[in-house]
């Protein structure tokens, strides 16, 4: 089940979090974009586990899209990667990098 949140405000990460830990798809807007990274970053690292090249670009786009940085997007990956296998990291990384080179983010 998809639930949107428009503002997030003091309450509403929490509460989006929680929702997701319910297994509802939260779709989050927000003028604070720091208040959107704690939601995207997670779904990242659960696309890399489940190897799902085609959604997990989508979500590497939100991410960036929400103030996350190439740093933040390599944390996260390196982080995730260790524990899901090398078919899948390689993956990953061969995702991230072809949105962040569409995007001019690498050389």
């Amino acid at each position: 089940m998809k639930v949107g949140f428009i503002g997030l405000g003091a309450m509403g990460t929490g509460m989006a979090l929680n929702r997701r830990k319910a297994g509802c798809d939260p779709v989050v807007h927000d003028l604070r974009r720091d208040g959107v990274k704690p939601l995207e970053q997670p779904s990242i690292g659960m696309l890399t586990v489940l190897n799902r090249p085609a959604q997990l670009s989508h979500h590497i786009e939100g991410a960036l899209n929400n103030g996350c940085t190439v740093d933040d997007l390599k944390e996260v990956l390196l982080q995730t990667d260790v524990h899901c296998g090398l078919p899948a990291a390689g993956e990953t990384f061969r995702v991230a990098e072809e949105v962040l080179r569409t995007r001019g983010l690498l050389d």
